[in-house]
């Protein structure tokens, strides 16, 4: 095993060292083929496969983008290429990737493909890919405590706690738009400040329903609105969604099988 990649595995499993299992490579069906992850499945005592979740609620893995474009997975993209799992040009378009994938935030290929997501900061998103294009989608303020009291210089964010989400097209008036949708709730939803006019708020952050951003204190309870993003209307920063959608402006829509 390469070396910077059980480094990553070992920080996933800091709670449970002895747990015993191997690496793989998975293609994800329907996915273009630079959306290759080296994954880690977990084995019983008696050999048979466990699931490849280990908390975070979707599969531990490493992007191949990530594999090609950083020096310490270099032994690792080498013997994915040995054994014949990717080819040097396939490599290569992921290495190119790379070199605009500066973060680790998570990589969207496809509408309805589910990705984590997290409340606590001022500003969180994923990478948006399209062939041999990528472009960062930044979602910013989904929740926000816009109280008089505090320093209106700095963001106060009321609310802590994670989950998985994923966009949608939902039918609108004025064209498609996405929604995202709240797939599971990894980190309870907590209230970060002690404040007792939000904790009285609902939260809207329900597994299955719509994420609906909030910004408090909220004395008028008034009606909130889902996330929402107009494909005909051209919001500005919001270009990288425009790679989920295909040259005609179809929809390139996730497949089960991740």
């Amino acid at each position: 095993m390469c070396a910077a990649a059980f480094q990553r595995l070992k920080a996933t499993l800091s709670l449970s060292y002895r747990i015993r299992g191997f690496l793989h490579y998975h293609a994800p069906p329907h996915l273009d083929p630079t959306a290759g992850q080296v994954r880690f499945r977990p084995t019983k005592t008696g050999g048979e496969p466990e699931t490849s979740d280990i908390g975070g609620g979707l599969p531990w893995h490493i992007p191949l983008i990530h594999v090609a474009s950083m020096k310490e997975l270099t032994p690792l993209g080498e013997e994915l290429v040995a054994q014949g799992f990717v080819s040097c040009d396939l490599l290569a378009r992921c290495r190119r990737l790379g070199k605009t994938i500066n973060t680790r935030a998570p990589i969207v290929h496809r509408i309805g493909e589910p990705f984590p997501l997290h409340f606590d900061a001022s500003s969180t998103g994923a990478w948006i890919v399209r062939d041999d294009t990528a472009r960062f989608l930044r979602l910013r303020y989904l929740f926000e405590n816009k109280d008089p009291a505090l320093d209106p210089a700095v963001p106060h964010f009321p609310f802590s706690g994670s989950a998985v989400v994923r966009f949608e097209t939902a039918a609108a008036k004025k064209g498609p738009k996405l929604v995202l949708r709240i797939v599971e709730v990894l980190d309870p939803i907590r209230t970060a400040q002690a404040d007792r006019r939000i904790e009285v708020l609902p939260l809207h952050v329900i597994e299955g329903k719509t994420l609906v951003p909030r910004l408090v204190p909220d004395t008028a309870y008034r009606e909130h609105a889902p996330w929402c993003w107009h494909r005909d209307e051209k919001q500005r920063g919001f270009t990288a969604l425009e790679l989920l959608f295909d040259e005609q402006g179809n929809p390139r829509v996730f497949h089960e099988g991740y």
